[in-house]
């Protein structure tokens, strides 16, 4: 069953919720003890805290999270979730703060007899993407030192693309003995923004003893992963290519907060992948560079961006590629100047 909240709030005054952001909620068995429990606790939160500036702002929380707790306790729903950027500063730091206005909230959840499966938030460019998710035991027992085997579909995705997968246990805002949250963490080449998908719980896995328990029936969630990031692109569209090497020309040039996604063409008839990794910089405007194309390993320890990534594919036929760096921090995009690529400058206007 699906349930759009906003339908909800069509007799309310719209100031009393104008600040809530709410998406779509698959009804899942409910968990009331939970929801309300985490309502509250954000209630008093903040009208004990001293530093609030002024009462209008307390009583104006007030009022929308006394609203979240109405439609709990009127739809029976397990979830609900303010826009909380902490859940990020376990992978960034305080640098999460450029990019707090891109985090998007799904709340969507399902469940079986024992395990509530929720999808909590997420922050992507459509290449880096990271999903918030949360587990909570039924029974309130522990759950312990547990990960998720998870994996996602994305609808309606045009061509071959390389897609890596992961996730990490974070500590939440609300962490209690039953609930744990997680990190899911997907790059891709191809851009996931604006796509509809679907993340799948096939079974949990104990990280202790490395045994799996699988589920008979996967808990699936469906979501569109929005496009909170689009105003925090750059993108460098090259009309007159200059080639490189004499083998390749880049085409365009695709940054965010979070990562770089460059396209580029193959010259004449080239078997072998012509570049697996080329040397890309960032620029920044007070004269600063950055390599973002070399990993961390035992023989380079001290790189520019110890937790970034890259992927790359390929497409023979049309003679395409597509290199997507990932940099595994925040960068602010407004302190750069240019990127580089094998020495060849590209400016943003």
């Amino acid at each position: 069953m699906k349930v759009n909240i906003r339908d909800l709030f069509d007799d309310l005054n719209p100031e009393e919720y104008r600040d809530i952001e709410i998406k779509n909620i698959s009804i899942g068995t409910p968990s009331l003890e939970s929801v309300k429990r985490q309502v509250f606790e954000d209630i008093n939160k903040v009208t004990n805290l001293k530093n609030v500036k002024g009462k209008r702002k307390s009583k104006r929380f007030f009022r929308r999270a006394w609203v979240a707790a109405i439609i709990v306790l009127a739809i029976g729903t397990t979830v609900f979730a303010f826009n909380r950027p902490e859940f990020f500063k376990w992978i960034f730091g305080e640098d999460v703060k450029i990019s707090e206005e891109n985090i998007q909230d799904i709340v969507a959840t399902a469940s079986n007899k024992d395990i509530i499966f929720t999808v909590e938030s997420i922050l992507s460019d459509g290449n880096q993407n990271y999903f918030v998710i949360s587990l909570e035991n039924k029974n309130g027992e522990k759950m312990g030192n547990i990960l998720p085997i998870i994996s996602i579909r994305i609808e309606k995705l045009d061509g071959m693309g390389l897609m890596s997968m992961g996730s990490e246990k974070i500590v939440g805002p609300d962490d209690s003995k039953s609930k744990g949250y997680y990190i899911f963490e997907v790059n891709s080449n191809r851009d996931l923004m604006g796509k509809d998908a679907k993340l799948i719980l096939h079974g949990l896995r104990d990280k202790n003893s490395g045994k799996e328990t699988m589920f008979n029936k996967e808990l699936k969630v469906s979501f569109n992963i929005g496009d909170n990031n689009a105003n925090n692109i750059k993108t460098v569209v090259i009309e007159n290519p200059q080639v490189i090497k004499d083998r390749y020309y880049v085409t365009e040039i695709k940054v965010t907060n979070l990562g770089i996604n460059l396209k580029g063409k193959e010259i004449g008839d080239l078997r072998e992948v012509p570049i697996p990794r080329p040397k890309v910089d960032l620029k920044y405007k007070d004269g600063n560079i950055r390599n973002i194309s070399q990993y961390k390993t035992p023989q380079t320890p001290d790189v520019d961006f110890p937790n970034g990534g890259h992927a790359y594919s390929r497409d023979p036929d049309k003679k395409e590629f597509t290199n997507t760096f990932k940099f595994g921090e925040i960068v602010d995009i407004d302190d750069l100047e240019a990127i580089i690529v094998a020495g060849e400058e590209f400016k943003f206007e």
